[in-house]
């Protein structure tokens, strides 16, 4: 189930770009633009404290993974996810459509699949994961 979630977030991701292709990039690009690069900088910046080592586009922890607390993992779990979704909703304002919608949706829910995996799987690999859980934020800081 974990490599369909994978393979739909991908897949996603490139049904937007296709979208942005085809149906232009015209309806809102001042809000939409921004809204892209606030993603793009969130992955880099969870890239930058995350380790090579810890990183898989699989929700599942590596054997020798380590548990982030630090910069943007101090305020959400999933940053990264936190980065993609920001990207998508960008490309969803920027070029509108109902494919586009389709491609986010996509994402979103490929999305949410692999977090409920990769909750349940740091739960157990990680002892001090519950106390982290309850400290922070799944993707939007201060709310969800």
């Amino acid at each position: 189930m974990a490599n369909l979630f994978v393979i739909l977030q991908f897949s996603g991701v490139i049904f937007q770009i296709f979208c942005a292709w085809r149906f232009g990039m015209s309806n809102h690009p001042i809000i939409g633009g921004p809204v892209i690069l606030l993603g793009a900088a969130t992955i880099l910046f969870a890239g930058a404290k995350n380790r090579p080592s810890n990183f898989s586009v699989h929700p599942t922890p590596k054997r020798n993974a380590v548990l982030i607390q630090t910069g943007p993992y101090k305020y959400v779990r999933h940053p990264m996810y936190t980065g993609l979704l920001l990207m998508s909703l960008g490309l969803l304002i920027i070029s509108f459509s109902w494919p586009a919608m389709c491609g986010f949706l996509a994402i979103l829910f490929a999305l949410i699949g692999k977090m409920r995996i990769e909750e349940s799987a740091l739960l157990k690999k990680f002892k001090n994961y519950q106390s982290y859980k309850q400290k922070t934020k799944l993707v939007i800081p201060f709310i969800i």
